[in-house]
């Protein structure tokens, strides 16, 4: 006679179903592993083996263990979960930061674009003026306008002390003889050597430029050989000591503020001597084709004068 199964007793099936229901809430609770592999291989046991956890004792020992690997993996979680907020909350400051960053950068540059289109502006109105008065003639020199000098400055080191220094001093310098830092470009490094456009604080003739210039010749003159001069007035008196102060410590130097050209130079016994002088026209003309001569202040003097000496006799030869 065939073995008919046995039909299971509410009893038992409530036994089971109570213990799939504690299986569910443990695969709920987990990462999908368990204590003995797979949790889904461990339901295909549970309804293929009917004899699978008979006892209770031993299912529920069963359970407590799938509960503990449960809740491991759920604290495994939260730490995931809190280290995914940590750096989370790091990108969203990260990104804050460099978005504040970024608008501070922006306004920068408008600000900058603002500038440069007024001094645009401004050197368009300086240019039509140029043109307009070019057609005076000689007559345009008697007619005030914004002048403009070219200023160069060549340290045999590139000490950013000294630098500054010689920078805020020719500043100074130009402040007090009524001219002002218009223009700059970079400076070339290893020595250094840097270029300035200085333009009239107010519109001037070009006597009056020539004018201011020899004023700042003869101060520069008198402050370097200790004479007395009545006509450099305290602002201007301070300003050239402060240059002189500032050259004290740098071996080499060549300054060019329009045609006054001062020199510095130490010999191989350490001993400075200072020079000024005034550029004739056709030495400043010179001196514009050859501005490379500004770096080696120690010839720059002997150039300028082997090329008036030639020119004269090259003069004498025409004759």
């Amino acid at each position: 006679m065939a073995n008919i199964p046995r039909e299971p007793s509410i009893k038992e099936l409530n036994r089971k179903l109570k213990r799939l229901e504690l299986l569910v809430l443990a695969l709920v609770a987990s990462d999908g592993s368990g204590p003995d592999g797979d949790i889904e291989e461990i339901f295909r046991r549970f309804f293929r083996d009917r004899d699978e956890f008979r006892d209770d004792r031993e299912f529920y020992h069963f359970f407590e263990h799938l509960m503990f690997e449960s809740r491991k993996s759920g604290s495994d979680l939260r730490d995931s979960v809190h280290h995914l907020e940590k750096l989370v909350d790091e990108s969203q400051h990260k990104f804050i930061h460099q978005t504040e960053h970024s608008e501070i950068r922006f306004r920068e540059l408008v600000d900058n674009m603002r500038e440069l289109e007024d001094n645009l502006k401004t050197a368009n109105k300086e240019l039509h003026h140029y043109l307009i008065f070019q057609s005076f003639g000689d007559e345009a020199k008697n007619i005030s306008l914004d002048r403009f000098i070219p200023v160069r400055v060549y340290l045999s080191d590139d000490k950013q002390d000294d630098i500054e220094k010689i920078t805020n001093a020719v500043d100074g310098l130009l402040d007090a003889f009524g001219f002002q830092f218009s223009d700059d470009f970079p400076a070339e490094k290893g020595s250094w050597w840097k270029t300035w456009f200085a333009k009239s604080k107010d519109v001037i003739t070009q006597p009056e430029v020539t004018d201011r210039l020899e004023k700042i010749e003869r101060a520069l003159d008198v402050k370097g050989l200790h004479k007395p001069q009545a006509e450099v007035d305290k602002a201007q008196a301070e300003a050239i000591a402060i240059l002189t102060a500032s050259v004290k410590e740098i071996p080499n130097v060549a300054i060019q503020a329009g045609s006054i050209l001062l020199v510095k130079v130490t010999d191989g016994s350490g001993d400075p001597s200072l020079q000024v002088r005034s550029l004739s026209t056709k030495e400043l003309i010179f001196l514009e084709n050859n501005q490379h001569l500004l770096c080696k202040p120690e010839t720059v003097m002997q150039s300028l004068s082997c090329n008036s000496s030639l020119r004269q006799l090259s003069k004498s030869e025409r004759k």
